[in-house]
């Protein structure tokens, strides 16, 4: 399994104990991190049906979001963000093959990321069909593609 996870650059070391706390609880995980230079290129390689409409988002973080549900889609595995630390060992329920969190008090996918899913799964093409159909430069950036993208997709 893949733990995924975004950055700006190869160092990420002001992230080390969350880095740290992730390696101690899921120790069969190996972690792949992609840096901005690279997410054009590797959203490019994982789909590149939607590589033309990604390339022309905002923002990079748009890009980010959606490099989020392709690498889900092909890899599976754990996508979780830099600042998010492991307290206890995370598993899928049995007969579960996703699971996105959500904010705490109310019924949407929040800001913070993180998500595990089996590769393959229908729901990210699903995603991000959803995300190339109904962009749009006049939005802002987290109903575009982040939290509340996901919150209105479901």
């Amino acid at each position: 399994m893949i733990l995924h996870q975004t950055w700006y650059t190869q160092d990420d070391s002001q992230y080390q104990e969350n880095i740290d706390s992730w390696a101690l609880y899921m120790p069969e995980y190996d972690r792949k991190v992609y840096v901005n230079d690279e997410i054009e290129a590797t959203i490019k390689r994982l789909v590149p049906w939607h590589y033309e409409t990604v390339s022309k988002f905002n923002f990079l973080i748009e890009k980010i979001d959606f490099l989020r549900y392709a690498l889900l889609w092909v890899y599976g595995g754990l996508y979780l963000d830099m600042d998010m630390k492991c307290l206890h060992r995370v598993e899928l329920e049995p007969g579960v093959n996703i699971g996105v969190q959500t904010s705490f008090d109310r019924n949407i996918v929040s800001n913070e990321f993180m998500s595990a899913s089996e590769p393959q799964l229908d729901v990210w093409t699903d995603i991000m069909n959803y995300i190339v159909h109904n962009y749009s430069h006049k939005k802002y950036i987290p109903y575009n593609t982040g939290g509340d993208c996901l919150s209105a997709f479901f």
